[in-house]
């Protein structure tokens, strides 16, 4: 395995120290001569004396940012979503990082092509949008017209067409309605005596009830999506990825399959009508969190 060696530079030897803190440097201190060569061994910042052919991976700095433009703390975009640089580490042979996935998770060994620059104006804009074209509308009465789906956005001297969100029923009443259900019965049960709220039969009833509820207001978001069903049965297929919503710990968090075996009561098919249905219905799933 070669060892990634940066040469210094005259003026930019804090960029340099960013550079070999990215790479996972816990001291920053050494770094402070530019007519050295450093690299970065359990932790610490190193001075390479003798440079071995064969042994040595020599990049200045403008060499190196211009092969692996980030570092962390930046922020990049992968596949289309936007994301945190944790860290960099050397294989031998290239650059692989690591990037923050959200809700402590992290995503490793990624290749820098993986990587797409993060451009500011991606923040301001909502997801699905286009700037437009001629073909797209039509002209009725010099009015630009967008198809049903859309809805025009105007930024300064120019128009985007955008992909109307959906809008997502927030409690089980209007998720009945999305399915057409008429009745609300589900579970009619006998008890002998008083009712005690205490009873291992009452705290079963009441759980079953609220999974229920939870899976009548998921089928209402498949129905939303198309009648979307998950599609099991496809390791690792390049088809995408399973959102989910699972139990962990005190409570439900938000997660991501890759492994399309995986089965999960909480799946769909975007990020955000997940994100949608937890924060409308995080109370319902901690209800019956011990069933899913």
């Amino acid at each position: 395995m070669s060892v990634l060696v940066l040469k210094g530079h005259e003026t930019r030897m804090k960029d340099l120290l960013a550079v070999l803190r990215s790479l996972g440097s816990l001291d920053g201190l050494s770094c402070t001569y530019p007519q050295y060569y450093y690299y970065v061994s359990n932790g610490k910042i190193m001075v390479a004396t003798d440079l071995i052919e064969g042994e040595w991976v020599l990049f200045t700095l403008e060499k190196f940012e211009e092969k692996y433009p980030y570092k962390a703390g930046d922020k990049v975009m992968y596949q289309r979503e936007l994301h945190f640089v944790k860290g960099m580490e050397w294989n031998g042979e290239e650059i692989r990082y690591k990037i923050d996935y959200g809700d402590g998770y992290s995503l490793t060994n990624l290749k820098v092509e993986e990587l797409k620059p993060y451009k500011e104006k991606e923040e301001t804009m909502e997801k699905n949008e286009h700037l437009i074209l001629d073909c797209i509308l039509t002209d009725k009465g010099h009015e630009l017209v967008p198809h049903e789906d859309y809805k025009i956005k105007q930024e300064g001297d120019k128009y985007y067409l955008v992909k109307k969100q959906p809008q997502y029923p927030k409690d089980y009443g209007e998720c009945r309605k999305v399915l057409g259900m008429q009745s609300n019965l589900f579970l009619s049960l006998d008890f002998d005596g008083e009712v005690k709220e205490e009873s291992y039969g009452y705290k079963m009833a009441c759980q079953m009830n609220c999974l229920y509820e939870l899976l009548v207001c998921r089928d209402a978001y498949w129905k939303i999506a198309g009648d979307w069903k998950p599609e099991l049965g496809l390791r690792y297929n390049n088809k995408g990825t399973h959102y989910t919503i699972i139990t962990y710990g005190a409570g439900a968090i938000k997660y991501e399959y890759t492994d399309l075996n995986d089965y999960r009561v909480l799946m769909f098919p975007t990020a955000e009508m997940r994100d949608s249905f937890y924060n409308n219905f995080y109370d319902l799933i901690n209800k019956c969190k011990e069933l899913i």
